[in-house]
């Protein structure tokens, strides 16, 4: 076993303070989290869609016999309310570790100082303790995968005066009569769109205490020191890596992949298709456009578990 210096560099066969530098700096820009959490709550934003000759009115009433307040009007679904939703991590899975850092190595010798334990040094195992851990504190990740589905309930549909009932027939024609109007459920989930582990945002140093204690064995290729390399304590950087863990983006958005729960076809109580008056006579199919055929979510409500 043998601990080496020149030219500032200082190479060794076993570890600092415990810690096998070269190991930890493999793990820091190479290392992946656990997704928890789930993607934040979104309200979906309702509106009829074209019936018949491209139109967007209905005729409605406020009771089944369709004889009271009587009117052609625009509708939308859930009224007061509308549906909110939001998605567990699923399959969400942090991609490569990315950061930057504007240091380099500086320095061409080893200067051990007794007094408070410290070494000052070009590289440790060919790397800057510095250097390293100022990629380390500013590091993130983007995910990729999909989301876990989500099941948009069964809602009933009113016109835009609050009217209940709608005029409508078979499929293909038949019989008109008045019932209540309602758009089916649907599941969706999403695939990754910008999703991102905000940069870590560390404190800019990792500094350990200093007791002026430095002891290098040569036989066992280690040194153990009561102070820092390069202001940098080995055994804390450690420490902090294994427990890092990281937040959501709150800036960056997951796009949707999906189309269970967007333009819902109208249906009456009973969940049968049908074919909508317009109020001129003219009968069509209706949809409502929820939320789930084109919306975003943000991912600031996601976390990760410490690295794996």
């Amino acid at each position: 076993m043998v601990v080496t210096f020149d030219e500032g560099v200082i190479a060794l066969d076993s570890t600092v303070d415990g810690v096998d530098f070269a190991a930890l700096r493999g793990k820091v820009v190479n290392h992946d989290h656990t997704v928890t959490g789930s993607v934040d709550e979104v309200e979906e934003d309702l509106q009829a869609q074209a019936v018949g000759g491209g139109g967007r009115n209905f005729y409605t009433a406020s009771d089944s016999g369709g004889t009271t307040n009587l009117k052609t009007e625009g509708a939308h679904s859930n009224s007061p309310s509308k549906r909110k939703h939001d998605h567990t991590s699923g399959t969400f899975a942090t991609d490569d570790t990315l950061g930057s850092t504007a240091l380099t190595p500086s320095g061409v010798v080893v200067e051990i100082n007794g007094v408070d334990g410290n070494i000052e040094c070009r590289t440790l195992d060919g790397y800057a303790p510095e250097v390293e851990y100022d990629w380390y504190r500013n590091h993130y990740h983007d995910m990729t995968g999909t989301t876990g589905s989500t099941n948009l309930p069964a809602r009933q549909v009113y016109g835009d005066s609050g009217n209940a009932y709608f005029r409508m027939c078979p499929v293909g024609g038949g019989a008109a009569f008045w019932d209540t109007a309602w758009i089916g459920s649907g599941s969706h989930s999403h695939t990754v769109g910008t999703c991102r582990f905000r940069a870590l945002g560390a404190a800019a140093g990792c500094a350990g205490p200093e007791n002026g204690v430095v002891s290098v064995d040569g036989d066992g290729g280690t040194i153990a020191l009561g102070g820092n390399v390069n202001d940098i304590g080995i055994a804390e950087f450690k420490t902090a890596y294994d427990a890092h863990d990281h937040l959501g983006s709150t800036s960056s958005a997951h796009k949707t992949g999906g189309a269970g729960g967007g333009a819902s076809a109208m249906r009456d109580s009973g969940g049968t298709v049908r074919e909508f008056d317009d109020g001129l006579g003219n009968f069509s199919q209706g949809e409502i456009q929820a939320v789930g055929g084109n919306h975003e979510h943000t991912c600031q409500s996601l976390t990760s578990s410490a690295p794996l």
